[in-house]
């Protein structure tokens, strides 16, 4: 008897197996993604937020992801075949690949969902503001008040009290606004002119500035080094540290990811945070929410981390000041 009904109930199951193969499994959700994907530690936080969600690629989604590398001018081409695919929401960072993307979508007609991450979806124009953004555009933006960058100056003067020289490695090209590059230069001056500290900026436009600037940084006999995390910098980032190294220059970075790369110190919103921001953005607009109803995030707090074996590299002693207010110590 009850081989019997073993048998009716595995007939069943097949039977029931069968009806479901005939009807097709159910649609996944389709997410595109358009990034520079150069950055691997943040293309790993983007994910891992949607895993986080729910949303695996190839189990319980699609994951469609266009990287242009160094080549941005590509990003045109590839935001088009993300959006021939129709999917149900698109994540694309910066501001130039955001941009590639609403207008691929605006061609075809299509009013696909996008989830920017850039220096301030507002100023560039991304939304039409922070509260209420775009019908199919929201996102998340980063530390965007150019006088923030005067943070980094501070947190210099209380690693090196006795400095009175710093440069700037400045991008020309980074900011939300054509004004940002020189607000912040300006905001940097006025700083260290209070903290009786001179400011020099030298200009990052290709590797060779790179060299050029570090050379000139020993000529000048300066204290310390500050650098923002533009994409320019990211991407030549093991470059700059490996100079910071071999001329002993203390150094504090825009972003965390250059302290656990070996960089000293690191000041700033986490930029792998924002994308796991972005990615929740994007689950909640796979769930059924609109764009116009998701605000734009702004980060709220920023991050201190510490390498101590750069420290001990550079024959440092990191003020206890200094790792009182460090959220991460690296040894």
């Amino acid at each position: 008897m009850k081989l019997k009904q073993a048998i009716l109930t595995a007939v069943l199951l097949l039977g029931v197996s069968c009806q479901l193969f005939a009807q097709g499994s159910p649609k996944l959700p389709r997410i595109g993604v358009l990034w520079p994907g150069d950055v691997a530690p943040y293309n790993a936080a983007f994910l891992e937020g949607l895993r986080a969600q729910g949303y695996v690629d190839g189990v319980t989604a699609i994951i469609d992801i266009r990287s242009t590398g160094p080549d941005i001018a590509s990003g045109g081409r590839l935001a088009a075949e993300l959006v021939a695919l129709n999917p149900a929401v698109i994540f694309a960072v910066p501001a130039t690949l955001a941009r590639y993307t609403a207008t691929a979508a605006e061609r075809a007609g299509e009013k696909i969902p996008i989830v920017v991450l850039a220096y301030d979806p507002v100023a560039e124009g991304m939304v039409k503001s922070a509260a209420r953004p775009t019908e199919n555009i929201t996102g998340v933006g980063g530390a965007h008040d150019p006088e923030l960058i005067t943070k980094l100056l501070q947190v210099v003067k209380d690693m090196v009290p006795t400095a009175t020289r710093v440069v700037y490695l400045e991008d020309p090209t980074w900011g939300p606004t054509k004004a940002f590059p020189e607000k912040a230069r300006t905001a940097l001056e006025a700083a260290g002119r209070q903290l009786n500290l001179s400011v020099t900026s030298a200009q990052l436009r290709t590797v060779e500035d790179i060299d050029r600037a570090f050379a000139n940084a020993a000529r000048q006999r300066a204290d310390a080094l500050i650098s923002t995390a533009s994409p320019f910098v990211l991407t030549h980032r093991t470059r700059i540290i490996e100079l910071a190294a071999k001329y002993r220059l203390p150094a504090i970075y825009g972003d965390e990811l250059f302290a656990k790369d070996g960089g000293l110190m690191s000041y700033w919103t986490s930029i792998a945070d924002m994308h796991v921001r972005a990615a929740n953005m994007t689950a909640k607009i796979l769930r059924g929410a609109k764009p116009s109803e998701i605000p734009v995030e702004y980060p709220a707090r920023f991050r201190l981390v510490v390498n101590l074996r750069t420290a001990k590299a550079l024959g440092l002693t990191i003020p206890n000041t200094v790792l009182i207010q460090a959220d991460e110590v690296l040894n």
